[in-house]
């Protein structure tokens, strides 16, 4: 079965993560890669939503 892309949800889920993990980590520490695994979304799809983890 294949999960549907919902942009909405996969933006809500990545500033989540990103929030907690800059105040964790901060933000020179934090990689995407690392952003994505807490999210549960790929790569692929971060990028969709957000050019850069700046832009995050």
């Amino acid at each position: 079965m294949t999960r549907r892309y919902d942009s909405h949800e996969v933006r809500r889920r990545t500033i989540s993560a990103g929030i907690k993990l800059f105040i964790e980590k901060g933000y020179h520490k934090t990689t995407v890669s690392d952003i994505c695994r807490l999210a549960d979304v790929s790569n692929g799809s971060f990028f969709n939503v957000f050019r850069t983890k700046n832009g995050l």
